[in-house]
């Protein structure tokens, strides 16, 4: 049971992460990201995360980039 919440935690843990440097434009150590979707894209295809999650990250990352998300969903699964 405790590696399933850890397994879970982790996880979690690194979504949030994520979610973290793409709102703030940097990762913790205040390096500027200057490819999003390289970050993106393992989390898309990490079948451990749930598709609702998937739907989720993406559409955060249009909402940061505030472009045409046609455009940003070609940019996405081009990776």
């Amino acid at each position: 049971m405790n590696l399933g919440i850890d397994c879970f935690c982790t996880l979690y843990t690194f979504i949030c992460v994520y979610i973290q440097d793409l709102v703030m434009g940097s990762d913790a150590a205040g390096e500027k990201i200057k490819d999003h979707v390289k970050q993106l894209a393992p989390l898309l295809q990490d079948k451990s995360i749930s598709a609702n999650d998937k739907i989720r990250l993406i559409l955060l990352y249009i909402i940061q980039k505030g472009g045409d998300a046609t455009h940003m969903m070609r940019n996405i699964f081009r990776v």
